[in-house]
Order: structure tokens, then C-alpha cells, then sequence
């Protein structure tokens, strides 16, 4: 959460150009900005991103209002063709995917492989003696 004396700081803002920002984003986007009325006004990670989209068309000579109308917009129906949720058919030709599926069993094959190679690699069981069977095993030895 970021208070109006942080806005001051990173935007380089006058209190009452963040306190103005601040009252027509809690008038457009709900939930952005939390406080007020006696309170310190408070504006969530969100809505600084929105405050900082903003500025940037009021460095582009957008009114203030229609700045934020503009990201309203933006935010209601994104242009960004990486965000739509329809995907693109691709159409593949068959030879592609039995390439893939013969690579694919080729590797099944080899990882089984591999497992029978480990498995016979490892040591069985060993047998544990106890302490004193060893004590006696060796009196013997010697």
C-alpha cells in the first residue's frame, strides 16, 4: 500500500495533484484506493500501476479525464493479443506427431532399459550381524 507522500516522492507529484489522481482513481476503480474521509488515503500495488498508466498519457498531452477514461478502457477490454483467450489452431501434419510418438516410445524403451540396468547394478541385501556374532567370528579367525 502506498500513501499520498509516497506518490509525492516517486512521481514527483504536489500533494493536491496526488490527492486528485487519488479521488477520481477511488471514483473509477473500485477496491484501488482504500482510507479517506479522516483517514490516510492508501492505493494498492494495482492501483499504482494504474496511477503510473495515467501519468504516462498526461506526458502524452491527455487531459487528465480523459487519461482516465482511457485506462478504463484499457482495462475493460485489453488489445493485447498475448491476453486473449482464444487460441490459435495450428495444424500439424501427421508425419510431425508419429516422428514425436516414435522418439517418444524410442525413449520409453531406453529409460526401461536403463531401469533394468540400475536395478541390476545394485547390491541385493546385506545380511547385518550383530555385534557379538562378529566378536565370535573373529575369535575364530584368529
Amino acid at each position: 500500500m502506498h500513501s499520498i507522500k509516497d506518490l509525492e516522492d516517486r512521481f514527483g507529484l504536489s500533494y493536491w495533484k496526488a490527492h486528485k489522481r487519488l479521488s477520481l482513481i477511488r471514483e473509477n476503480f473500485d477496491g484501488e484506493v482504500k482510507g479517506g474521509s479522516n483517514s490516510k488515503y492508501w492505493l494498492t500495488d494495482n492501483g499504482l500501476t494504474i496511477l503510473d498508466r495515467i501519468l504516462e498519457l498526461e506526458d502524452q498531452n491527455h487531459s487528465l479525464n480523459a487519461a482516465v477514461e482511457q485506462v478504463k478502457n484499457e482495462l475493460e477490454r485489453p488489445d493485447n493479443p498475448e491476453e486473449k483467450s482464444e487460441p490459435n489452431p495450428t495444424k500439424v501434419e501427421p508425419k510431425y506427431v508419429q516422428r514425436l510418438e516414435n522418439e517418444v516410445e524410442f525413449l520409453r524403451e531406453e529409460l526401461r532399459r536403463k531401469d533394468q540396468q540400475i536395478q541390476r547394478l545394485l547390491p541385493g541385501q546385506v545380511e547385518r550381524k550383530s555385534p557379538l556374532t562378529r566378536f565370535f567370528a573373529w575369535l575364530s579367525l584368529t
